[in-house]
């Protein structure tokens, strides 16, 4: 699923892609390093993701 918003003048401010696939907990956060997402408006769990994903 891939989600556009758009300013006034049509121009893309922000994009989200969704994938239907798992997280794979053996990598770690899957993240973009240095991406302010609690800035932009993403949910920030408060602890880690357990490694079963839940």
């Amino acid at each position: 699923m891939n989600v556009f918003a758009f300013d006034a003048q049509k121009r893309i401010v922000d994009v989200r892609i969704a994938h239907a696939s798992p997280r794979d907990p053996a990598i770690g956060d899957n993240e973009l390093g240095g991406y302010d997402y609690h800035g932009g408006g993403w949910h920030v769990p408060a602890a880690p993701v357990p490694s079963d994903g839940t």
